[in-house]
């Protein structure tokens, strides 16, 4: 079994939370103050992900291979004949019953984890001064 890891990478940077004071949460309790760059006092800062990925790659000294914008795998990897994960035993291609038991137990928890997602990222732009 070979795994696959996928990261996705804004186009333009992105404003982050950057907590500078050890164990303070300032995401829990948003203010106008918390949401204010840290050159401003506050606790974000922009997040360049291509400049990150450059340097990445620079370091890797090779290209990281993107996905296509309808998410297909790259032409390099599909050539490559690699297969991801663990798939049935009767060679349809589909996950095994363990891996898809897998999912279906994950589910839930992950369903969870995008609503506070989306909370978190509504109540940051609710507290943000512009």
């Amino acid at each position: 079994t070979m795994g696959l890891a996928i990261s996705i990478v804004s186009k333009v940077p992105e404003r982050v939370w950057y907590c500078t004071k050890k164990g303070y949460r300032p995401w829990q309790e948003p203010s106008k103050k918390n949401t204010k760059l840290i050159s401003e006092g506050g606790h974000t800062k922009w997040f360049d992900e291509r400049a990150i990925m450059a340097q990445v790659e620079r370091r890797l000294k090779q290209p990281v291979l993107h996905l296509q914008d309808d998410m297909a795998l790259p032409e390099e990897i599909k050539r490559s004949g690699a297969t991801y994960g663990e798939s049935d035993k009767d060679g349809s291609g589909g996950a095994s019953k363990e891996v898809r038991d897998r999912v279906e137990k994950l589910r839930p928890t992950v369903e969870i984890l995008a609503e506070l997602e989306v909370k978190a990222q509504k109540t940051f732009l609710r507290n943000l001064e512009f």
